[in-house]
């Protein structure tokens, strides 16, 4: 019975670090595209901006 016991605990500590282990990734993962989301939009006004100065 304290084998059973033993085990469950183990897996149920290996499913926690998992879950954690894949949380953070999802944390990076929205994180860049975030990132990425605003260097786009950075992108398209300094390009609006250029294209509106040439034909002033």
């Amino acid at each position: 019975m304290k084998f059973d016991e033993e085990l469950k605990a183990m897996i149920v500590a290996e499913a926690k670090a998992k879950l954690e282990e894949d949380r953070k990734a999802a944390k990076a993962a929205a994180e860049a595209e975030a990132a990425a989301k605003g260097a786009a939009e950075e992108l398209k006004k300094n390009i609006q901006e250029e294209t509106k100065a040439k034909f002033e």
